[in-house]
């Protein structure tokens, strides 16, 4: 019995006796005798010069010979990726420690051995170069199991190989790398956005100050100190006494002006216009929260209180203070003549009538300071007082002696108070 094997151009064709592989041919007609019909054969276009797994490891461990003829073979290191190309189009990324075949094909074909430098990182060039072959959409096999990325001149980054950090990534500059042997962490962050968290500013501090020194400013602030940190003179942030912090370096002139607590809680007319400017352009000032902005309006005084004493009046205006280190506040006083409404009184008088009263009174304030220091709530008082004035003035009463002389409620309370 024959086999008969047609083979055209741009094919091959693996011939199988009882399963295993026996040749490859190439284009032509092949007779095989087969009485016992044991040949198979496969047909390969090469078109396709990718080889089926199972095919490709038995080619390279049982027969070399076949490789060399027909196949292109690729063994890589653990430190180097290949670049696999065809008719000059990159079409394929293989990892590293990869053995594998391909087909010889009528395309041209090109393998690119690319040095991982410090085991991971790809060279600036093969970086860029896949950055670009990634932005045209084309499908390349393993494209997706490097990490590729462009650093504009508004970015810069962080790595960090196997947990530990290794550099700063400058921007306007493109950065790959290949997770093969070592675990990878790549930071991105906008230079507008200066501030730097204190674990990573930590990291860089120990393990790459040259680098810090070049890409970041760093603030320090002494313990009994608050810090003003300013970008292009415009108040973006107040740093509490002890801070040690890190930003990056951008297009912004970036500076800090250190005040002394130890001088007193009180800012400076300066310091309050520089605070309230950024509200003005809305922009947000980090850390006001340490300040406490007191704004007096028209016809009022304000009570200042530290640790909670009364420390002095505020007249009219707007003054600011330093929180670090003390509770402080600021209750804000109407000195102008007020109204206090004491509504829907039920008392007995002393021939026990039961009357309905609502009594409404003037007043305002003669002495704060001494108001304050008597009572937390002066209000409170003076609404309790009127009370038991004027049950003072009906309960002492009969119903006749208030009928004959209703002054007389208006002088108990007024002689009472």
């Amino acid at each position: 019995m024959l086999t008969i094997i047609d083979v055209k151009k741009g094919e091959l064709a693996i011939v199988r006796k009882r399963g295993e592989i026996d040749n490859i041919i190439t284009a032509g007609r092949y007779t095989f005798w087969d009485p016992f019909s044991i040949i198979t054969f496969d047909q390969v276009d090469l078109a396709d010069t990718q080889i089926e797994p199972d095919t490709a490891n038995k080619l390279i461990n049982f027969y070399p010979q076949l490789v060399e003829k027909y196949c292109h073979h690729v063994n890589l290191a653990e430190d180097e990726i290949g670049l696999r190309y065809e008719e000059d189009k990159l079409i394929e990324i293989i990892m590293p420690t990869t053995k594998t075949v391909y087909w010889q094909s009528y395309k041209p074909q090109l393998l690119k051995r690319v040095i991982l430098q410090q085991g991971y990182r790809l060279p600036d060039e093969i970086a860029e170069e896949l950055i670009q072959a990634k932005n045209t959409g084309k499908v390349i096999k393993g494209l997706n199991t490097l990490t590729l990325h462009y650093f504009t001149d508004e970015q810069i980054g962080t790595l960090f190989v196997d947990n530990q950090f290794v550099q700063i990534i400058p921007p306007k500059s493109v950065f790959g790398m290949c997770e093969f042997k070592h675990k990878l962490i790549l930071g991105k962050f906008k230079l507008q956005d200066s501030h730097i968290n204190d674990v990573l500013a930590a990291s860089i501090e120990q393990n790459a100050p040259a680098q810090m020194a070049q890409f970041c400013v760093q603030m320090q602030v002494g313990a009994n100190q608050a810090g003003l940190r300013f970008e292009d003179d415009l108040l973006v942030e107040i740093l509490p006494p002890g801070t040690k912090r890190l930003y990056w370096q951008n297009n912004c002139k970036q500076h800090m002006q250190t005040i002394e607590l130890s001088d007193g809680y009180q800012l400076s007319e300066q310091m309050v216009q520089q605070l309230l400017q950024p509200k003005l352009r809305q922009k947000e000032v980090q850390g006001d929260s340490s300040v406490l902005i007191a704004q007096v309006p028209a016809y009022h005084l304000g009570i200042l209180k530290v640790n909670g004493k009364v420390e002095k009046l505020l007249d009219v205006g707007i003054t600011a203070y330093w929180r670090f280190n003390r509770e402080i506040s600021v209750d804000i006083v109407d000195t102008r003549l007020q109204t206090k409404e004491i509504s829907g009184q039920e008392i007995l008088t002393r021939d026990k009538v039961n009357l309905r009263i609502n009594l409404v009174a003037n007043w305002c304030y003669t002495d704060v300071l001494t108001a304050y220091a008597k009572v937390a709530q002066p209000t409170d008082l003076l609404y309790r007082q009127l009370q038991f004035a004027l049950r003072e003035a009906i309960g002492t009463r009969t119903l006749d002696e208030l009928l004959e002389n209703k002054t007389v409620i208006d002088e108990v309370i007024n002689a009472h108070m």
